[in-house]
């Protein structure tokens, strides 16, 4: 099978899928919300060095590797927009458990985290917006598609901006309540979540295994340019070995669910964008732990 014929692939995902997914992100943001504080923001503010490194690595470093990956690489056209897709979400709760796993900075993790999920309806559709025009096969695509971005922004304000502030107002006025059903809102949520992604890919598990090669290397190179950018960012700017760490695993860890969630919302569950997403999800995982195990062995010297 020719690797263009990726570009046409269309995976199904259900309207009923569809609407339990974008559930399940917005409960998995108000789970997270629940243990966030208004001081988590102020913390990002009361720093402005820190806070404009691990924003820059996130909101430019990042895109930057991915744009040069893929004037290298040359992948087709729905597999790049996969690709700046992925850089433009910000970053994963995991993330913040992958901070203190790697005994780095995680109330720094936490406070980037809840920051970039409140600007994501604004930076998201715009990051991607922007470098993706800057690869003409990917612009062409995309003005194929013709993607509303007041739509999108619409989209993933309702799914990650309202939850996160309901989530936090919670936590500010019944810290109780939310310290009672926040484990358990994490929990019930994330296994409703890898159910949805599962059920998912065993829908279109013919196009997984037929696509996977194309995807897994530049998903290994992209995922661990990421990670690698970060830390040297952020080292090269004068960090600490505390701070590095953490910038790192926030440029190196996306929320691929909200990826994929825009893709099959906007994009019509195009083949190379959602098989990339997917594949991303699985594999930063595995880095993302692998690296802050390897850290947290190390310690801080």
């Amino acid at each position: 099978m020719q690797p263009e014929a990726i570009d046409a692939v269309r995976l199904h995902f259900s309207p009923q899928s569809l609407w339990l997914l974008n559930f399940c992100l917005g409960f998995i943001i108000f789970g997270v919300a629940l243990e966030l504080k208004l001081r988590h923001f102020r913390a990002v503010l009361s720093s402005p060095k820190t806070a404009a490194i691990a924003l820059t690595a996130q909101l430019v470093v990042m895109p930057l590797i991915t744009l040069a990956l893929i004037y290298i690489a040359r992948p087709m056209p729905s597999m790049a927009l996969g690709m700046i897709l992925v850089a433009a979400c910000p970053s994963g709760s995991v993330a913040n458990f992958m901070s203190l796993n790697a005994k780095a900075n995680a109330a720094l993790s936490v406070s980037l985290t809840a920051m970039l999920t409140l600007l994501a309806p604004i930076i998201t559709p715009a990051v991607f917006t922007f470098y993706g025009s800057l690869y003409p096969p990917a612009a062409q695509l995309m003005r194929s598609i013709s993607v509303n971005l007041v739509e999108m922004f619409v989209t993933v304000m309702l799914v990650l901006g309202i939850p996160l502030l309901l989530g936090i107002f919670i936590s500010e006025k019944y810290s109780q309540l939310a310290e009672r059903i926040s484990p358990f809102i994490k929990k019930i949520s994330l296994l409703i979540f890898f159910g949805v992604i599962v059920a998912a890919l065993a829908a279109n598990f013919q196009f997984f295994l037929q696509y996977i090669h194309l995807v897994a290397v530049l998903v290994f190179f992209h995922n661990g340019l990421g990670f690698l950018g970060g830390y040297t960012f952020a080292k090269t700017l004068g960090m600490s070995e505390y701070d590095a760490r953490t910038i790192s695993i926030e440029t190196g860890v996306h929320n691929t669910g909200l990826g994929l969630m825009l893709i099959f919302t906007f994009f019509g569950g195009m083949g190379g964008m959602a098989i990339l997403a997917a594949w991303w999800g699985i594999w930063d995982m595995i880095a993302g732990l692998a690296i802050s195990h390897y850290w947290g062995k190390r310690g801080i010297k």
